[in-house]
């Protein structure tokens, strides 16, 4: 199979499981697992990542070490660089945190598998140590001298063997699906240039964006345009938007504030 087509296919599996076609709608669940669906973006979305893998992980008898050390060498290096005192962006930051831990289930799942028989004796603990040094080496480089510590470290506790081999070896293949699946999604242009509107309730920058150095500079302009990993498109479960200020809302709104307090 060429490479990048599995992640592909299983992409839209979960795309076809996950959503429903009315983008309004909740995406459906089984009724034993249907739950009160929360708003708002988890901050950060790293947590929600783990708790998928803990479920997985718990289901299926990999250690859960091997998830969560990989969880805290990504957030190790991240957390430092973070904005506003650093450089790294959150939207950037959860984007390679979704790619790791994808490519670590569907590792396990694989190495897991006994549908074929050349998976039968692999090792998921590899198989997961494997994907998630590949993609956070590939998406975060200059951290790659700690992710390769940690890979060493993990795969020297896996007794040698035909087992370590094929996980390792599955580890790669998935790590290079998804490094596949994500190379033009978008993400490698996130900023782009915005001309506020001419109109009353169009965004204009505000201090100290407004002038030099940042000129009317808006951070993640084009975020919006990257591929979603489930969504069908980012725009599905968006939420309306606020009330124009020719609507009687806003006047009542705006003299509301305008009014003196005491």
């Amino acid at each position: 199979m060429p490479p990048g087509k599995k992640g592909n296919m299983t992409h839209k599996i979960i795309i076809e499981r996950a959503i429903t076609t009315n983008q309004h709608e909740i995406p459906a669940r089984s009724q034993a697992r249907v739950k009160p669906w929360k708003f708002g973006i988890v901050s950060p979305l790293r947590h929600v990542l783990v708790g998928t893998l803990f479920l997985w992980v718990a289901t299926c008898g990999t250690r859960a070490d091997v998830v969560t050390d990989w969880n805290v060498a990504m957030t190790a290096y991240a957390t430092p660089l973070d904005a506003p005192s650093g450089t790294l962006l959150p939207f950037v930051e959860t984007r390679v945190y979704a790619m790791a831990h994808i490519a670590m289930l569907e590792a396990i799942k694989e190495a897991q598998s006994h549908r074929h028989h050349r998976h039968a004796s692999a090792s998921p603990e590899g198989a997961a140590a494997q994907a998630a040094h590949d993609v956070l080496a590939h998406e975060f480089a200059d951290g790659a001298a700690a992710f390769d510590a940690l890979l060493a470290t993990q795969l020297a506790a896996i007794a040698d063997g035909p087992a370590k081999i094929e996980g390792v070896s599955i580890g790669i293949e998935e790590a290079a699906e998804m490094l596949a699946a994500r190379a033009n999604d978008g993400s490698a242009t996130p900023d782009g240039p915005y001309t506020p509107g001419p109109n009353p309730g169009d965004y204009q920058p505000t201090p100290p964006f407004d002038g030099p150095p940042f000129n009317g500079f808006v951070a993640g302009g084009n975020w919006g345009k990257v591929t979603p990993f489930v969504l069908r498109r980012s725009s599905q479960f968006r939420a309306p938007p606020p009330y124009k200020v020719t609507d009687l809302d806003y006047t009542f709104d705006l003299n509301e504030i305008k009014a003196p307090h005491f």
